[in-house]
């Protein structure tokens, strides 16, 4: 037993918990859930810290990608039919955020661009739009393990120069990992 508590202690000693510091890239992947159709969906991103030397403080930028669809059946003026929605969303955005002991929670503005596309079996009623948008979040990552960091964010965003698509506001919430390098 003591030969295992002593590998144990040897890994503990190589792997240094506070390290994390010298991370300059994270990359993450998240289920993200909008408020809106289609409402669940999948998320990527890429950070890259920008600033340093700033006390307490973390300065990053990030780039990310959400995919989001839908198959549903509508009914529309007495007819029925398949519709498959889709959502895909790439942008940019400027976070900053400090760490206390393992929590590290963070703010950021963005912007970015919208693809919505409707496809339906009955010709006339699919269309396609793309909406630029900015948005805002607050979210905090925890450490569990050096460079793992599970997340939480929340996501306000409005979109501009709408026709099709009834809504402008639109909020999500994102649950993920990030692996610091």
């Amino acid at each position: 037993m003591k030969k295992y508590i002593y590998i144990f202690g040897a890994i503990l000693f190589f792997i240094p918990l506070h390290e994390t510091a010298d991370a300059q890239w994270t990359a993450g992947v998240s289920y993200e859930n909008r408020s809106e159709d289609p409402n669940g969906g999948f998320g990527v991103r890429v950070e890259r810290i920008v600033l340093e030397g700033v006390p307490l403080l973390d300065f990053r930028l990030r780039g990310h990608f959400s995919y989001f669809s839908e198959n549903t059946q509508v009914s529309r003026e007495g007819i029925n039919f398949n519709s498959d929605l889709s959502v895909y969303d790439f942008g940019v955005a400027a976070l900053a955020g400090f760490t206390i002991e393992r929590i590290s929670p963070y703010v950021g503005l963005g912007i970015g661009n919208e693809r919505f596309k409707l496809s339906t079996d009955v010709s006339g009623l699919s269309f396609k739009e793309r909406n630029f948008y900015w948005n805002g979040f607050i979210g905090t990552e925890v450490e569990l393990l050096p460079y793992l960091r599970p997340f939480v964010e929340f996501r306000a965003g409005r979109l501009t120069g709408i026709d099709e698509v009834e809504t402008d506001n639109i909020n999500r919430f994102a649950i993920g990992v990030n692996f610091h390098f």
